[in-house]
C-alpha cells in the first residue's frame, strides 16, 4: 500500500455547513475503504489548511479516485500528496 496525506480546505459550503464535518469524514472513510484502502489519520487543524488525512491506498488510481469523489462534494478542496516511510526513501536514495 502505498501512503497518501491529503490537504483540505474548506469550500464556503463546507464552512456553513460545518456542525457535519465528522459526519462527512465518515464517509470520505467507508470512501477509502471501498477503494481497497484504510484511514491513517484525520486531524482537524488551524491555519492554512483546515483538516489533514493520511490514508494507505492500494495505487495512485486510487488515490486519484479518492481525490476527484471527495472534491465532487463540493465541501472542500484538496491537496493530495504521496508520502514515503523512511525505509520507502531509503531504498530510493539507494538508486540515486
Amino acid at each position: 500500500m502505498a501512503k497518501y496525506v491529503m490537504l483540505l480546505s474548506w469550500t464556503d459550503l463546507g464552512i456553513k455547513q460545518i456542525q457535519h464535518t465528522t459526519e462527512r469524514a465518515k464517509r470520505v472513510r467507508q470512501m477509502v475503504e471501498e477503494l481497497g484502502g484504510s484511514e491513517e489519520s484525520v486531524l482537524w487543524t488551524d491555519g492554512r489548511y483546515d483538516i489533514i488525512a493520511t490514508y494507505d491506498l492500494p495505487d495512485e488510481q486510487a488515490a486519484t479516485v479518492l481525490d476527484l469523489r471527495i472534491n465532487s462534494l463540493g465541501t472542500v478542496r484538496t491537496e493530495m500528496m504521496r508520502g514515503r516511510t523512511s525505509d520507502e526513501i531509503a531504498e530510493l536514495l539507494g538508486k540515486v
